[in-house]
């Protein structure tokens, strides 16, 4: 491995999976990841720490779906919007490891509080989004925080195009209200 090759490796922190098979992608292709990897990876640990409420399980997350994406970057890097398959794969992440853990603790367990995000834009904003169900919240997260499409929306949480303009309607109609008290 070269010291350009040692350096993006370590930065992504994606390099050797431990398998004996791992995964060699053309300087090209390592680049690209790296440079994607930069730009979005922020943006994604904010989104899915506003859909969950935990920042820690929010980057733990994102970094499976950024290593899966890793693993399989000759195929993504060729999807429209390679940042939707990793915010979905994240998405699912978060939702099948809480799963887990509330599967794991008794009755006895008493949820952590959760974190806010670090730097949000706008605090009043933050928690008046905190406040919508987690269907509304997450339509706001991917339109006004990651700026995707009503379209691409529809896509990656899979559900028919009406169906997310009414619950951007009604998540919208619903932050007027909180935020005007």
């Amino acid at each position: 491995m070269t010291r350009d090759e040692s350096v993006s490796a370590s930065s992504t922190g994606l390099r050797g999976s431990g398998s004996s098979r791992g995964t060699v992608l053309s300087r090209r292709d390592e680049r690209q990841f790296e440079h994607f990897y930069t730009d979005e990876r922020p943006s994604l640990v904010r989104a899915i720490t506003l859909v969950t409420g935990d920042v820690d399980h929010a980057a733990d997350a994102v970094d499976e779906a950024m290593t899966k994406a890793y693993m399989s970057w000759v195929k993504v890097k060729g999807y429209d919007k390679p940042a939707a398959w990793v915010y979905r794969v994240a998405h699912n992440q978060a939702i099948s490891s809480w799963r887990k853990r509330r599967r794991e603790h008794t009755t006895e367990y008493l949820p952590e509080t959760p974190v806010e995000d670090p730097d949000p834009p706008d605090p009043v904003m933050a928690a008046a989004v905190a406040k919508l169900s987690d269907e509304h919240r997450e339509v706001i997260v991917l339109r006004y925080y990651l700026n995707w499409t009503q379209p691409e929306i529809a896509a990656v949480i899979d559900v028919p195009l009406g169906t997310v303009k009414s619950r951007i309607g009604r998540a919208l109609q619903q932050l007027r209200a909180d935020i005007a008290t």
